[in-house]
């Protein structure tokens, strides 16, 4: 259920590193024994292993499910100031992972063609790319948990919707967007590969029309 969220005694610095421990109340149904941190330049490894790790195991008419990063992609991503989200297992590895990118970083953020964004939008969105989970963590709510604090950071940097692109025989992703309370914005083909498409967003101060309003505040724990 979409909500209105309000966020207490959570600020990023100046620069909007994300080099702070993420507060338990970001993530309200956090699976155990799991981990949600924010990656940084040393997590670059582990980010690529696993990206290959998912990408291997899809089927070869799957495999445009997941758009492979390199390491220079990952660190100019964290060079212009935007967050690595991870979840990392009891023994610290990493087994889920995302890119949150804001779009008015015209320079960092490439591939938005088709995508639900407008002028006016563009500098309050916030736009989720590279969701994977580890096949052999899958079923642990990990998306929904790294989509919580995607939620989070958004409402805490200025944005006010978040949005997603998913392949449109991706059936899992499609589901995993719809329960943690994103919507279908639009439907479109991906502008390289030609694919269907379905442009999913969340409203962070607002719902959809069908949807009750929900108030929700997540305090630092």
């Amino acid at each position: 259920m979409i909500g209105v969220l309000m966020f207490k005694n959570f600020k990023l610095d100046s620069n909007h590193d994300y080099d702070a421990p993420i507060p338990s109340s970001a993530v309200p149904s956090k699976p155990a024994p799991y981990k949600t941190a924010f990656l940084n330049a040393s997590d670059i490894p582990a980010f690529l292993a696993l990206q290959n790790k998912v990408w291997k195991a899809l089927p070869d008419d799957k495999k445009h499910h997941l758009k492979k990063r390199t390491a220079e992609d990952l660190q100019h991503h964290l060079d212009e100031r935007m967050p690595l989200i991870g979840v990392k297992d009891s023994k610290g590895k990493l087994v889920a992972q995302c890119l949150l990118a804001f779009p008015k970083n015209e320079d960092a953020v490439k591939n938005l063609q088709g995508y639900p964004i407008i002028r006016d939008t563009l500098s309050v969105t916030a736009v989720v790319q590279s969701l994977c989970t580890d096949p052999e963590h899958a079923g642990k709510g990990l998306s929904g948990e790294i989509l919580d604090v995607a939620k989070y950071v958004a409402a805490n940097t200025g944005h006010v919707q978040i949005v997603a692109k998913v392949a449109d025989d991706n059936k899992g992703s499609q589901k995993s967007f719809t329960k943690n309370d994103f919507e279908i914005a639009s439907n479109g083909y991906d502008p390289a590969k030609k694919y269907p498409v379905s442009y999913f967003r969340h409203s962070i101060f607002g719902c959809g029309a069908s949807q009750s309003v929900v108030a929700r505040t997540l305090e630092m724990a």
